[in-house]
């Protein structure tokens, strides 16, 4: 059985449109991982700027989360996701998840995490992770870092026997490097996703969204990634977000986009002009995000 058929319903599942790729909107009329939480389709939209919105939000039926798909081919290759919102503002429970995941189980789901949260500590700051599941009985690979204030953006370089993270905060970077044969390879109808959590379903005392307003897809080929133009191999050459027209077209609005592609040219430049230079795993007891889906399913 599928993790789909375990966790997750797809009656009345949705399609987005977002930085020119759709993504499948993930709905359950039950609570499900991770979590276990309901995942429901209004919690998610595309704003007329073209920015993915994620929400926590509370309905008739109690909280509810967020989580979309990327639906195609993904492999080997770069994955960039461009945050306009902070997220050093979360509660205890909330856990935003930029990820890769196959279905099948084998080779630990294919899971490779970019991720923040308290991790139900109300009293802890917000704790970045960088992670590479390995297959049981190895515990995985992870990298904890105290992210920065505002926008960000985020890498994950998938390789043959290699994976390499940053997440850029402006001048706060953190970068990680893990390497070893027990990597995943791709397959499985693996593709990225991005979801808004609650740790362990614990309610909010309030709602909570994100902004997302970039992501790319560079695959590599021949299973290695390429360096154009001399970039070393694991940045985008070039970091193209793709963003909706403005809906208004106040001269006002139109000056804030113009500053806001501005910044965010500035942001791609920072990534472009520096390497990753990897580190060396490091094993720590933070399970994965199918764990941590299957905290109080009754699954080890």
């Amino acid at each position: 059985m599928s993790h789909e058929d375990r966790f997750v319903s797809d009656e009345g599942a949705s399609t987005i449109r977002f930085a020119d790729r759709f993504w499948r909107v993930k709905a359950s009329t039950v609570p499900v991982g991770p979590g276990p939480n309901l995942f429901s389709a209004a919690n998610v939209r595309v704003d007329s700027a073209g920015r993915l919105q994620l929400s926590i939000a509370r309905s008739t039926s109690g909280w509810s989360c967020s989580e979309v798909i990327g639906v195609g081919e993904f492999g080997y290759g770069t994955y960039y996701w461009s945050l306009k919102s902070t997220v050093l503002d979360y509660e205890a429970a909330t856990v935003l998840g930029l990820f890769t995941w196959s279905d099948e189980d084998a080779q630990a789901n294919r899971e490779l995490d970019i991720e923040f949260s308290r991790w139900g500590k109300a009293w802890d700051p917000v704790t970045g992770s960088f992670a590479v599941q390995r297959p049981s009985p190895s515990r995985p690979a992870i990298e904890r870092f105290t992210p920065g204030m505002g926008r960000s953006e985020h890498l994950l370089t998938w390789s043959p026997q290699r994976v390499q993270f940053r997440s850029s905060f402006g001048s706060t970077q953190a970068e990680w490097s893990y390497a070893g044969d027990d990597v995943a390879t791709p397959g499985g109808g693996v593709a990225p996703r991005t979801n808004l959590w609650l740790f362990r379903g614990a309610k909010p005392t309030r709602a909570h969204t994100i902004v997302v307003d970039g992501f790319e897809y560079r695959p590599s080929r021949q299973g290695t990634v390429q360096r154009p133009n001399g970039i070393t191999a694991g940045l985008l050459s070039t970091m193209t977000k793709t963003k909706g027209s403005p809906m208004s077209q106040s001269q006002d609005k139109n000056e804030e986009l113009r500053e806001e592609r501005r910044e965010q040219e500035e942001h791609r430049q920072e990534l472009r002009d520096e390497a990753f230079e990897g580190q060396g795993g490091e094993r720590t007891d933070l399970g994965s995000q199918d764990e941590r889906r299957n905290e109080g399913l009754g699954r080890a």
